[in-house]
């Protein structure tokens, strides 16, 4: 009985220190950089972060999160358990980011339409600070 019991514990042991080991999940793929930058709409004064490291942040829900995008699909994966994940198709013309979230069949999906802020990725703003030349000096005033 006793060698019963101290196989018990044994195992009881190895179980408990293998419980605590923790798998690390693999880094999302975010090579879609188009998305990269500051997406926002003004109906419910909500939008997103897309940074270049694969995190983001939720500015309606206040929230932080890491996500995935090829061109297709995009995942967002929240900190915060309660919210999960959420995944959309989504689209990229101009300024213009277009999401719809994936929904289980027979249901409406919902679509989203955010602009990007501070203008295109693909397009340099030309614009000059007002009294200043192309060549960034101020000119003259009379």
């Amino acid at each position: 009985m006793k060698k019963f019991l101290a196989a018990l514990l044994v195992a009881l042991l190895c179980i408990a220190c293998l419980a605590g080991c923790k798998k690390e999940e693999p880094k999302p793929t975010y090579n879609d950089n188009a998305i990269w930058g500051t997406w926002s709409e003004d109906f419910f004064d909500s939008g997103y972060i897309f940074n270049d490291d694969g995190t983001g942040f939720d500015t309606f829900w206040n929230l932080s999160f890491t996500y995935t995008a090829d061109g297709e699909r995009l995942c967002l994966i929240y900190d915060d358990e309660l919210w999960g994940e959420s995944d959309y198709s989504y689209t990229i013309s101009g300024n213009t980011l277009t999401m719809i979230r994936e929904v289980e069949e027979g249901e409406t999906a919902d679509e989203f339409v955010y602009t990007r802020q501070g203008g295109s990725k693909d397009i340099p703003d030309e614009t000059t600070p007002e009294g200043e030349d192309e060549g960034g000096e101020e000119e003259p005033q009379e």
